[in-house]
């Protein structure tokens, strides 16, 4: 589980596609956007909000969530371990616990 802070999640963006579905704009003006296996799945920030900067929020037990990018795939946190850098990334398949965050306001 991880804690989403307000440095990563500067203001969730006010407009919305359908049911469920978030856009993560940053302290710097940019969108969170999942980038695809030809970017070894990173997350980057982009000036404009594309179909790619739309993340559908899941709501789990105990107050955490998790995001699905366009995709089919979870936003995920590495480790250190093998070099990852706790990196952030939009790799994972399956739903497991380093695909959980928590948000804090």
């Amino acid at each position: 589980m991880v804690a989403v802070t307000t440095a990563f999640i500067y203001r969730w963006c006010s407009r919305t596609t359908h049911l469920n579905k978030v856009a993560l704009l940053t302290y710097h003006g940019r969108y969170v956007t999942a980038m695809d296996g030809n970017d070894n799945w990173r997350l980057r920030q982009e000036p404009d909000l594309s179909e790619c900067g739309w993340f559908t929020l899941q709501h789990l037990d105990r107050g955490k969530v998790a995001f699905e990018t366009c995709a089919d795939r979870y936003v995920t946190v590495m480790n250190s371990e093998q070099g990852r850098q706790w990196v952030i990334i939009a790799q994972a398949f399956k739903l497991d616990h380093w695909e959980m965050f928590v948000l804090q306001q």
